[in-house]
């Protein structure tokens, strides 16, 4: 037996349901579509074999899915099933994964992702999306500091009045009275 508790489930009660409006045709024809797929849909193994090995491709519903097994912090081994998503779809996974979940960064969105969903290059793709999202390029890293710029010796004046400084503010409404 192994040093890991395992837990084994059914297939069929741990298959992630599709997000978004996506409908089980679209994906399991963009899948049969999609060249990046094509050497997965290879090693499909038969539903039967599937519980023999920890990680595998199958299909359920002609839908391809992905067995894996990750060990947990606490050495408990459960089983994970994930949607192989087309290359086409992984944009709107990326999408609600980082921008509609709070922006989270690379690590956290990569791993809330792959609990229900799977690509070749995964990991790759959430880092490049999320090194160019707009509102994280804005906002920064709870966690990132950013240095003040270095201080510039600015001008003196030798006279008074020699130059006049004015600041403005927008477009004032014309009224009779001086303030």
């Amino acid at each position: 037996m192994s040093q890991y508790a395992y837990r084994n489930s059914d297939t069929s009660d741990t298959v992630p349901e599709l997000p978004l409006s996506l409908s089980h045709s679209e994906v399991v024809q963009e899948q049969c579509n999609d060249v990046s797929l094509k050497e997965i849909f290879e090693r499909v193994l038969p539903a039967s074999e599937i519980s023999n090995v920890a990680t595998g491709y199958f299909l359920h519903n002609s839908l391809l899915i992905r067995k894996w097994v990750p060990v947990s912090e606490d050495g408990v081994k459960n089983d994970v099933y994930q949607i192989v998503f087309p290359t086409k779809f992984c944009s709107l996974v990326l999408k609600v994964a980082h921008d509609e979940c709070g922006h989270f960064g690379v690590r956290k969105t990569y791993l809330n992702i792959l609990k229900h969903f799977f690509w070749p290059w995964m990991k790759r793709d959430v880092s490049a999306y999320i090194k160019t999202c707009h509102v994280c390029q804005l906002t920064g890293k709870r966690n990132q500091t950013v240095k003040p710029a270095p201080l510039q010796p600015t001008l003196t004046v030798s006279e008074p009045f020699t130059h006049l400084i004015v600041d403005m503010h927008g477009s004032a409404a014309m009224c009779q009275v001086w303030l």
